[in-house]
């Protein structure tokens, strides 16, 4: 706005590539390889989100991986799509 208003600017559309904002993005890749996860920790598996839920070590436990049916229930909560961030999935 120039102050006498009239518009400087015209949107004219998105930049190609342009980030969808709504979306975050995606925090590193889940793995059991060495890494301790603790209540509150973020990961990521297939551009779906995920937080551990709990101290009681099932989040870094075979088989309680966030995409399961016991990760889900005792372990990990879904936090959504997120893109983007670590891509070695």
């Amino acid at each position: 706005n120039t102050g006498n208003g009239s518009t400087v600017w015209t949107v004219t559309g998105q930049c190609p590539g342009a980030m969808n904002r709504s979306t975050p993005v995606c925090p590193a890749t889940y793995t059991l390889s060495g890494t301790y996860y603790n209540l509150g920790d973020k990961v990521s598996h297939a551009n779906i989100q995920y937080k551990c839920k709990t101290n009681n070590g099932r989040c870094r436990q075979y088989g309680w991986e966030p995409w399961t049916d016991l990760g889900i229930q005792d372990a990990w909560e879904n936090q959504g799509t997120c893109s983007g961030g670590d891509l070695f999935e």
